[in-house]
């Protein structure tokens, strides 16, 4: 798979350091270098932080909304039975809000009965915070590999700081956080101070992030634009949702989503059994999550959007409807 260059800061004390004290050898760190090899290619280390957010204009986790790009509100109820596809739900959707598709991905999976909807599923566009999802995901599976844990400790740079939510970002800043607390920052509050020491640090010890993100998705891609750093697809995100929808040892990921955002976007009208990621960057505003029933996976969803401002009520009537649509199909 096609490997970026990046920059980024590293001391050349970055390593990662372990609750024991020890660090975490690895082969790709040259302790007396000042190069780091990335799937045969270099990246040059310097004085800049590698953030997917460094030049957001609206701090992540603020809504921020004005009255030319509010969206409006879209009520009644639904008679479920006139629509004899998911597709049909979801443009019903679309139309009811005048919105031009074109600016809209959408990916949704039925897993009780295998329906899948897709628009624009494969644009590459700025992931915003949905990322921190995959970023997640990816520190997981090197826990669930043995090579580190949840308490295992990543040293800080200040250089890291992103302004916007978090504990971290608006606190004393600490020498080292453990991996739990920098993701459950992330996702929680959608932290980017936490983010960047998780992005960095993955840089720094293990390679490509971005391929790395894009991996996990088991997708691959013609469109050389999804390498930029941050970059993603509606697809790419569901099928990390579906990933983590369905393997145990994701549970503490699930558990965060569970807890974080209460009440907004997909949130808004289904908060219960919600695990949900939004994003927001620039012109583009972005949900994903996984609708548990009675604790299992019910469906997945990963909404993209450009131009058309915020778009909380929609993704809240959409995450309702199509709740909805799946309990009818369910019963019926």
């Amino acid at each position: 798979m096609k490997a970026i260059k990046a920059i980024f800061l590293m001391s050349s004390a970055l390593l990662l350091t372990a609750c024991n004290g020890q660090s975490v050898e690895n082969d790709s760190i040259e302790d007396d270098a000042t190069e780091v090899a990335v799937e045969s290619e270099t990246v040059t280390v310097s004085d800049e932080n590698i953030s997917p957010v460094a030049n957001i204009t609206v701090a992540d986790d603020e809504s921020v909304e004005d009255e030319d790009s509010a969206d409006v509100e879209y009520e009644g109820d639904l008679d479920y039975s006139q629509f004899a596809s998911l597709e049909e739900l979801v443009w019903n959707e679309i139309e009811a809000y005048g919105y031009d598709s074109d600016y809209l991905s959408i990916s949704i999976y039925d897993f009780d009965t295998g329906e899948e909807f897709n628009l624009n599923a494969d644009l590459p566009s700025h992931g915003a915070s949905t990322n921190k999802v995959g970023t997640a995901v990816l520190y997981a599976d090197l826990i669930n590999a043995g090579y580190l844990n949840w308490d295992s400790h990543l040293a800080f740079n200040q250089a890291w700081y992103e302004e916007g939510g978090g504990e971290i970002t608006n606190g004393s800043f600490q020498e080292s956080y453990s991996i739990y607390d920098l993701v459950y920052q992330a996702l929680y509050y959608s932290d980017n101070t936490a983010w960047n020491t998780l992005i960095n640090s993955y840089y720094s010890m293990y390679g490509d992030f971005q391929s790395s993100l894009i991996a996990l998705s088991g997708l691959s891609f013609d469109n050389g634009e999804i390498y930029n750093l941050n970059y993603a697809t509606s697809r790419m995100l569901n099928e990390i949702l579906i990933r983590v929808a369905t393997n145990p040892e994701y549970q503490p990921i699930v558990d965060i989503m569970l807890e974080a955002q209460s009440g907004i976007y997909l949130k808004m009208y289904v908060d219960e059994g919600m695990a949900a990621k939004y994003g927001q960057y620039e012109d583009g505003n972005h949900d994903t999550g996984i609708y548990f029933e009675d604790g299992e996976p019910a469906y997945t969803i990963a909404v993209m959007s450009r131009q058309l401002g915020y778009i909380d009520y929609f993704l809240g009537d959409l995450n309702l409807h199509v709740k909805e649509f799946h309990e009818y199909q369910t019963n019926h």
